[in-house]
């Protein structure tokens, strides 16, 4: 969080952004204006109450960015799924249906079995659970449901035995246009008091209200990667409109997220050299020298480049920053020892 400013003076991002040019300036603005709304509470989303709230905190999620950012685990395309109908015995599926009963029934030995019926308009399949009754709390009879597992045909009807399964829809959801109904279905995280059916609703609730986000990707980088727009990349990410259009999306998003990180990394980086005094060590001498003609070995042009590479970090009034990388076997450890015996030449001391 940002100390307040003292009176008459300016905080450093303000003096920074005073001193940029207008465009920039306004840039600079929007920016941080989309980042306010963002940081709000999640409690702004519409539909969101104190017990929601309390549930969706349980999953870490307690900013309207957070909700945004709460990405599909996996996509289903409606183009993909079988019909119950064409199924074939013995082989993996995905179906799409609507429960239509749950059955409950006691075995002995205090063991139970659950069976839940699914119909797709063309043919009937059961989702079959033994000692798992909790599933029947979210596999209400009307709930649009996506079943995934190996074909069986037992007992005269065709089912699944410990089926995965994604909610689609709730009860209510059925038969009217909703946001489960596209051909890609966006599976998200959910949890056993938040389906993915609620996460998807109170997602698109977010968009709407806060779907209109400043682009912190330059334009010109946008251009050059034929980048969407970061509001048109979040509402593909959740609700994509084709496969093509989805991968896209997350292109750009990866995109921006390894971008973010060089630049905080560039930005330490420059922190260091105008923030921090380092030790300017002396230039190679005769330890070193000696050192050399002692090793039965000549050094490789690599051990070379890096050490040179070394040596002009460490003269230098800096800090150091650099990763020694190399194959085993490849002499990364003469390289190390000779930076540890140039720092002992300066009259410094090292561990190694």
């Amino acid at each position: 969080m940002r100390e307040p400013a003292g009176e008459g003076k300016a905080t450093g991002s303000s003096r920074m952004t005073a001193a940029l040019p207008e465009s920039s300036r306004r840039r600079v603005e929007r920016l941080a204006s989309g980042r306010e709304a963002l940081r709000r509470p999640v409690s702004v989303v519409r539909g969101v109450g104190s017990t929601l709230l309390r549930h969706l905190e349980s999953m870490d999620i307690h900013t309207v960015e957070d909700l945004l950012f709460h990405f599909p685990r996996r996509y289903l395309d409606r183009r993909r799924i079988s019909r119950i109908s064409e199924v074939r015995i013995g082989e993996e599926a995905t179906v799409v249906g609507t429960v239509r009963s749950v059955e409950q029934r006691r075995l002995s030995g205090n063991r139970s079995v659950l069976s839940v019926a699914l119909f797709d308009g063309s043919a009937y399949l059961y989702g079959v659970w033994f000692n798992q009754p909790y599933h029947a709390d979210r596999l209400q009879p009307g709930t649009e449901v996506v079943f995934s597992g190996k074909v069986q045909y037992r007992y005269g009807r065709l089912q699944m035995t410990n089926p995965a399964y994604d909610l689609i829809g709730d009860p209510g959801d059925v038969g009217r246009a909703t946001v489960h109904t596209g051909r890609i279905i966006p599976l998200h995280p959910a949890s056993q008091k938040i389906s993915a059916a609620m996460l998807r609703r109170l997602v698109s609730r977010a968009l709407e209200q806060f779907g209109d986000l400043p682009d912190p990707l330059p334009q010109e980088l946008r251009l050059r990667y034929s980048f969407p727009h970061l509001s048109q990349s979040l509402r593909e990410m959740h609700f994509p409109v084709s496969q093509g259009r989805l991968n896209r999306a997350r292109r750009r998003m990866a995109y921006e997220e390894l971008l973010v990180m060089q630049v905080a990394l560039a930005l330490k980086r420059r922190h260091l050299r105008e923030e921090t005094r380092g030790i300017a060590h002396p230039p190679p001498g005769p330890l070193l020298e000696e050192f050399r003609r002692s090793l039965p070995f000549r050094l490789t042009a690599s051990q070379e480049r890096a050490f040179r590479e070394i040596v002009g970090d460490m003269t230098g009034p800096y800090p150091m920053n650099r990763l020694l990388q190399g194959e085993v076997g490849s002499g990364k450890t003469v390289v190390a020892l000779m930076a540890l015996l140039l720092a002992r030449e300066g009259g410094r001391q090292g561990a190694f």
